[in-house]
């Protein structure tokens, strides 16, 4: 009986491949290219959400991308269930199949990596750096005016189940989880608990305010997708507490794109590239007294100083975080490699090494 279930799964799947094949094939063949053409070999990296929004970044650039023609990798984009949803965005940018005969630029096969963390002799590598949730690119750009006033308080809207945060690498990333903060924080005087969208829209009018706020999303409540940034050009500050296993976090990038001026860890800030500087583009702590003293300060800056600290953060986002400046980047030089963030298959690659040494 199992070999007759298995039998009939992969016969199953042999005719979902060839299927998913024959109808992007068939696409394939109406569909028209934009003057500037990209190949981009992806069938060696992990589908995941930072390879979609990579791809879709030469979509923003005026460019049609090439992917290769492979059954294989078809099918897998095709698939809609876990982080293959995101993946699956791929298959929805009006991509061509194959390899161009004339191509602007080529990204071989052997040029992709996911070993984000891993410890790389050359110098001519480009790690593209952290992006935004898949769909907020799908949007049109915020508006706002940089120096108008805005609430002085510390914001962060996100997951902080100890159960979830459970496995990241505190000794691996050196700075404390989300979850551990999250309980050190809801604990200190300037912490704010917010439990509703009314609650939050209250506070945001009112005259309360050098606050630290912390939206717990799963036991409070959830922003829509498209107010999220409506609320974060309300305030001043963003927290950028560590993602689920890594330490950077979608959620940073689209607070940076508004405006937000980052309070991070100095071990998360080195991750940037360039790294985020004290004082310039965001405000950095290492330890718990000194987050505490980084909360005083903040009250303490003239609205001159935080409107200086937005500008060099909107000109940090736009040099080096936006889909513009990423592409530039990677056409500016011929890099030998480029690092796409894979997550949880970056820190297995990371584990695998250090069990082979």
């Amino acid at each position: 009986m199992s070999f007759i279930y298995k039998t009939r799964r992969h016969v199953i799947r042999l005719l979902s491949r060839e299927y998913v094949f024959m109808i992007f094939g068939i696409k394939n063949l109406f569909k028209r290219s934009k003057n500037k053409k990209v190949f981009i070999d992806i069938t060696s990296v992990n589908l995941n959400r930072y390879l979609a929004n990579f791809i879709h970044f030469w979509k923003l650039n005026d460019y049609t991308v090439f992917i290769p023609l492979d059954k294989n990798l078809l099918y897998k984009l095709s698939r809609k269930k876990g982080e293959f949803r995101y993946a699956n965005l791929i298959l929805q940018e009006n991509i061509r199949l194959g390899r161009p005969k004339k191509a602007d630029y080529l990204i071989e096969e052997k040029m992709l990596s996911n070993d984000y963390f891993g410890k790389n002799q050359s110098k001519n590598l480009y790690h593209i750096p952290m992006s935004q949730y898949p769909l907020h690119y799908f949007n049109e750009p915020t508006k706002f005016v940089i120096s108008r006033r805005r609430k002085r308080s510390v914001f962060m809207a996100g997951n902080f189940d100890s159960k979830i945060y459970s496995n990241f690498d505190e000794i691996f990333f050196q700075m404390p989880s989300r979850s551990k903060m999250f309980l050190k924080l809801e604990k200190k005087k300037f912490y704010k608990r917010i439990i509703s969208k009314k609650h939050l829209d209250h506070f945001i009018q009112g005259e309360d305010d050098n606050k630290l706020i912390l939206l717990d999303t799963v036991n409070d409540f959830k922003l829509k997708l498209d107010d999220l940034k409506e609320v974060l050009k309300e305030f001043d500050f963003y927290l950028a507490l560590p993602g689920i296993i890594i330490p950077q976090s979608h959620n940073l990038i689209e607070a940076m794109e508004v405006g937000c001026i980052p309070l991070i860890h100095i071990k998360y800030s080195k991750l940037f590239s360039p790294p985020l500087v004290n004082y310039e583009n965001a405000i950095l702590y290492d330890s718990d007294l000194e987050f505490d003293m980084r909360i005083q300060e903040i009250s303490a800056f003239s609205d001159n100083e935080v409107v200086s600290l937005r500008e060099n953060v909107i000109a940090y986002y736009n040099s080096y975080l936006s889909p513009s400046s990423v592409i530039n980047n990677i056409l500016s030089q011929n890099f030998d490699k480029i690092f796409i963030q894979a997550e949880h298959h970056s820190l297995k690659l990371i584990n695998t090494k250090v069990g082979d040494a």
